[in-house]
């Protein structure tokens, strides 16, 4: 199994203006096990999922799913959420890796396609925020099968 942890960096900043951001869904990428090639294992921020490679997947992979919200109103200005960085390396605790690359978001029913950056306006940080987080799994010859896990960090400034 492959789950991908997203943590949120909330800044001094955010936490006098009582901004939080809360990622309660991991990135999973599910079961699986490569069979002798190199590939890609796109997880799209709505979930849909897909292979370029070989990958046998044994159960069904699912996007992050971060939450922003605000609890003294909302700001007067527009905030900003991306990555802290554009990748990130997961692995086994027997020493194998495989590397995330291509992280997006995108506003859960919003017509943005996924991003590696998003503007929350003052008007839309009156509520809560939902953000989807997908990304895309890089994997070689024989990826060892077994548990991997990492973390993702997200981040909102103004």
């Amino acid at each position: 199994a492959l789950a991908v942890l997203t943590a949120p960096v909330i800044p001094a900043w955010a936490q006098l203006t009582d901004v939080r951001i809360v990622c309660k869904q991991d990135i999973d990428i599910g079961k699986l096990i490569a069979s002798g090639c190199s590939g890609k294992y796109v997880i799209e921020p709505n979930g849909a999922h897909h292979d370029s490679g070989c990958l046998l997947i044994l159960s069904t992979a699912q996007a992050g799913v971060c939450t922003v919200t605000t609890k003294k109103g909302p700001p007067s200005k527009s905030a900003f959420v991306s990555f802290t960085k554009g990748s990130f390396t997961i692995n086994t605790n027997k020493g194998n890796v495989a590397t995330m690359k291509s992280l997006k978001m995108q506003i859960r029913g919003g017509t943005t396609a996924g991003a590696s950056k998003l503007t929350l306006t003052p008007t839309a940080l009156k509520n809560t925020v939902t953000l989807d987080i997908g990304g895309t799994l890089y994997y070689s010859d024989f990826q060892a099968a077994g548990k991997y896990s990492g973390k993702v960090a997200v981040k909102v400034d103004f």
